[in-house]
């Protein structure tokens, strides 16, 4: 395809061959590094109870961060009922928190958005960061966290990135909806 494509676009009075493969490696190069929809839900998901509720599961197959610097966003919008329940997110990635403390607080009758990011530093280790729209329990404005964990190796495993809510009653929170991306360098 590449050849038809220097042809068509090099031929007669046109580009050079070699202005145009370079053009065309550069589009490569570009199109690599754009981010990749891996995941969309616009279902409403609930907590049920008191309990923690999985709100989503996504499997992330081995290799999709296959280099230092790839990394995944998952962005959640959710629903906080009119309770002044204590309301907990927590976002993970291979079975380990993004962080030590995930997002809680007692707001009530809002709406927020909800970012984690997963970034790769080697093959069983990640930089991460929660950040959200409304305050964690403690903090008077929206706050970001940092935080590293270690996975499983991540080019041999699939890793689940997962999604639980708690509430003092069923319905407290609602993801109203998510997505994630992923950005491979590589």
């Amino acid at each position: 395809m590449a050849t038809a494509l220097i042809r068509k676009l090099g031929d007669g009075a046109g580009a050079l061959t070699r202005d145009v493969t370079a053009e065309i490696d550069n589009i490569i190069a570009w199109a690599k590094l754009a981010p990749r929809v891996t995941f969309v839900d616009t279902a409403n998901h609930a907590n049920s109870g008191v309990g923690n509720t999985t709100l989503e599961t996504i499997s992330v197959p081995a290799a999709t961060l296959s280099a230092t610097g790839d990394f995944l966003e998952y962005v959640g919008e959710f629903d906080l009922a009119a309770t002044a329940n204590s309301k907990t997110i927590t976002y993970a990635f291979g079975g380990q928190n993004l962080n030590a403390n995930p997002w809680n607080n007692t707001t009530n009758g809002a709406q927020m958005v909800l970012i984690g990011r997963v970034y790769r530093t080697a093959s069983t280790t990640c930089r991460c960061y929660i950040t959200a729209t409304l305050p964690f329990n403690g903090q008077t404005n929206p706050f970001t966290q940092f935080g590293d964990i270690t996975v499983s190796n991540m080019d041999s495993n699939a890793l689940n990135f997962v999604v639980t809510a708690q509430g003092g009653a069923s319905n407290d929170i609602t993801q109203r909806v998510a997505h994630m991306y992923t950005v491979a360098r590589s």
